[in-house]
């Protein structure tokens, strides 16, 4: 399990932020072709264009080989994600440790809370952090989409993204 961690005089905790770890985690990862990720629905940090304008700018580059990302969310009272074990893992580590007064006590806290199977910590510094200003100033928001339905980003379920169709976010 990888933690992408930074204090908040670093970066705030938005859709940015999660784009930015997005980014810096498939830059790790090694010949996939296919991604799949699955998240909550929380449009502030998941479901939202910065969001899956940073996912068409990975399938379309040139420094990866991904061909497909599917990003699908699950629903809201009812699903569990493996990561919500993992935080509350971390939640109970911090609760026990009264003596944290710097980001690095928190590090640490993370790094050693479970046994054996530690987790893996990515500390994320000022130019990890992107944006994706410029991605949004340069596409067109449509309202409708291509068949002329109006786009309900709340009700968004599955983003796909395809290297071969570059400019379309299909759901």
């Amino acid at each position: 399990v990888h933690m992408y961690v930074w204090d908040e005089t670093i970066a705030s905790r938005g859709s940015q932020e999660i784009s930015s770890c997005i980014l810096k985690h498939i830059k790790n990862l090694r010949g996939e072709r296919h991604i799949i990720a699955y998240s909550d629905m929380c449009a502030g940090q998941n479901r939202n264009i910065k969001v899956a304008l940073t996912w068409l700018k990975i399938v379309q580059s040139v420094e990866h080989n991904v061909e497909i990302i599917d990003h699908k969310f699950l629903i809201s009272g009812h699903s569990f994600l493996p990561n919500d074990r993992d935080f509350g893992v971390v939640e109970m580590s911090l609760r026990k440790n009264n003596l944290l007064f710097v980001p690095q006590d928190y590090y640490n806290v993370i790094k050693k809370c479970r046994k054996g199977n530690n987790f893996i910590l990515n500390e994320m510094k000022q130019e990890d952090f992107i944006s994706t200003r410029f991605l949004e100033d340069a596409v067109f928001k449509r309202l409708k989409n291509s068949n002329g339905e109006t786009v309900n980003w709340l009700k968004i379920c599955w983003m796909r993204f395809l290297r071969n169709e570059p400019f379309k976010i299909f759901y």
